[in-house]
């Protein structure tokens, strides 16, 4: 969680002086859908916690984040920011 914590603090802080309105509305629309997801994510973590929902044997619980179209096109920027994540995400914190 901390490693979410200051990776959305530093998004934030990056997109602070963006003044572009076709940027902003698309920075937002992303944090929204993510929002959405981790919503969805911790209502079922609870759900199977609270024995409202069953899992099926082999099944993580619960599921984070959701997968990426394959044809899916992202800048150079974004390559490299999904490279930096990708990294600290490997290194568990340390």
């Amino acid at each position: 969680r901390m490693l979410g914590d200051i990776y959305v603090r530093s998004e934030f802080k990056l997109h602070k002086p963006v003044t572009n309105e076709a940027q902003l509305k698309a920075f937002f629309n992303g944090w929204e859908e993510y929002l959405e997801q981790m919503s969805r994510t911790a209502r079922r973590k609870e759900s199977v916690d609270t024995g409202a929902l069953e899992t099926k044997e082999g099944q993580e619980t619960p599921i984070y984040g959701k997968d990426l179209p394959l044809d899916m096109e992202l800048s150079d920027e974004q390559k490299l920011q999904l490279e930096k994540l990708r990294e600290e995400t490997s290194r568990g914190g340390k």
